[in-house]
């Protein structure tokens, strides 16, 4: 597939996280099609046909989700051709036509059950070869690692400082390696720029805070020490304007 194709298949930060939070273990559903007949059918050996089988129970949590779908069939669909590639390649096994071509009957056949019709990823499912889910898998690598940081770093610390330089230095590093040669990659790109951005304020109001927080016990010894200055100069002003004589008796009546 064309560079500017499978551009079109990524997946903003937003849209990513959507589909990853939001694509739920669900029940088994009436007259669903068992993963067993699509590969017990005599092209897979038995090791193949167990990581297939689960592949395919995967496949299946997905498509159960039908609300997801609802106006976002495209991306949902472009989400599970990576997912896909992803689970064979977790597998330790190339990603063939062969294979592929087992993901589609599956999903024709779960949208054409009795009583139950669905249009989801008949059509729009692509397979995503080695060469598209290197692309793909190192945008959305930057996008975990981007979250991981968010997590791990919800409350302010000094030490915050090293995960921020080495996340951005990380994220110049992808950029510098994949420059956009199309709309489509550099939108998102920028989408995941404004994220970044957007967080860095976020980052940045968390530094205010700490470094008031550390003021603060600073600031209340000064306040302390000012407040008895003003109260000895209270004490100390009228007997510095009196005369010299009256000074020495008061002393030493002392």
């Amino acid at each position: 597939m064309p560079e500017i194709e499978t551009d079109k298949l990524l997946l903003t930060y937003n849209d990513y996280y959507y589909f990853k939070d939001n694509f739920k273990k669900t029940n088994s559903e009436k007259d669903e099609p068992n993963p067993d007949d699509f590969v017990n059918n005599g092209k897979f050996d038995y090791w193949k046909r167990r990581a297939l089988h689960t592949v395919l129970e995967e496949l299946l949590k997905h498509l159960r989700n039908h609300g997801i779908f609802w106006n976002r069939e495209d991306k949902a669909c472009s989400y599970i051709s990576y997912i896909l590639s992803e689970e064979v390649k977790a597998k330790n096994y190339t990603y063939d036509q062969e294979i592929f071509e087992t993901f589609k009957g599956f999903i024709n056949k779960y949208n054409t059950r009795p009583n139950f019709k669905s249009p989801h990823c008949s059509t729009s499912l692509v397979h995503v070869d080695s060469k598209m889910y290197d692309k793909m898998g190192k945008l959305y690598e930057m996008y975990e690692l981007f979250k991981k940081f968010k997590d791990d770093n919800k409350l302010w610390q000094a030490e915050s400082c090293s995960p921020v330089e080495a996340f951005l230095n990380q994220f110049n590093d992808f950029i510098r390696n994949n420059q956009p040669t199309n709309n489509d990659f550099k939108h998102i790109l920028d989408e995941f720029r404004k994220e970044i951005k957007k967080d860095n304020i976020e980052q940045l109001i968390h530094i205010l805070k700490y470094i008031m927080h550390s003021l603060k016990g600073h600031m209340n010894s000064l306040n302390q020490f000012l407040k008895k200055l003003n109260h000895f100069k209270k004490e100390y002003h009228p007997m510095h304007n009196m005369p010299n004589d009256n000074k020495c008796k008061d002393l030493h009546r002392e």
